[in-house]
């Protein structure tokens, strides 16, 4: 009976093992572009954003996941960080999106998820639990696979939108290239020194008079 259960969870904890190291094999890696088509369809396209991909509404993992977001959307609004979850048609439930401050999208026949290579958990059972940090231009700045901790994408994604570029001046957002910024800079900098020396010197001469 001892040898039976000894077996049984070495056959446990080998099936785990195994099914921790399929879910290391992730889909796209950081430095790649996330889709622009799927970005612009969700919402994300121009502004950074964490995309996770989960396998179904109200499973105990994925609640626990969206609620791990829900939690920590304070901190990713105060950071201008859009937070999207993603499955596809079969894994919705009603009313589950209404339950937390975030986006919710399908993947229709994973088509996005099969087109960045995310691998299944499970020997194939199970969709992968992946999460993505996208940048502005849509470059993947963080990715994070994990099928048991659930609760830990939302933290390791926060702690990768924090290490995100901040958002661009108010000049770049009209269109002005940095090199312009730094020209016109240069330029207009002795003119201002100008203008304060001598508005210090007409207030010095000012109070002179007043003596």
């Amino acid at each position: 009976m001892q040898c039976t259960l000894l077996a049984l969870f070495a056959l446990i904890v080998g099936t785990e093992a195994l099914v921790t190291r399929q879910s290391l094999r992730m889909g796209l890696s950081v430095g790649q572009t996330f889709p622009a088509d799927a970005l612009k369809k969700w919402g994300c396209s121009g502004v950074p954003a964490v995309v996770y991909f989960y396998g179904a509404d109200e499973s105990p993992s994925c609640t626990k996941q969206a609620s791990a977001f829900s939690e920590s959307m304070d901190d990713f609004n105060a950071l201008n960080v859009k937070v999207v979850g993603v499955r596809n048609q079969k894994g919705v439930k009603p009313r589950f999106a209404e339950k937390y401050g975030q986006t919710f999208v399908v993947d229709e026949g994973d088509e996005v998820r099969d087109s960045i290579g995310i691998k299944k958990d499970f020997f194939g059972a199970l969709g992968g639990r992946e999460t993505y940090v996208v940048d502005r231009e849509g470059v993947v700045t963080f990715v994070f696979n994990d099928q048991f901790k659930a609760g830990d994408h939302a933290v390791k994604a926060l702690v990768a939108a924090e290490a995100l570029p901040p958002p661009p001046a108010t000049a770049m957002a009209r269109g002005v290239p940095p090199s312009l910024q730094i020209q016109a800079f240069t330029v207009l900098q002795p003119l201002v020194l100008a203008v304060l020396a001598v508005a210090v010197l007409n207030q010095a001469i000012a109070v002179n008079f007043k003596l």
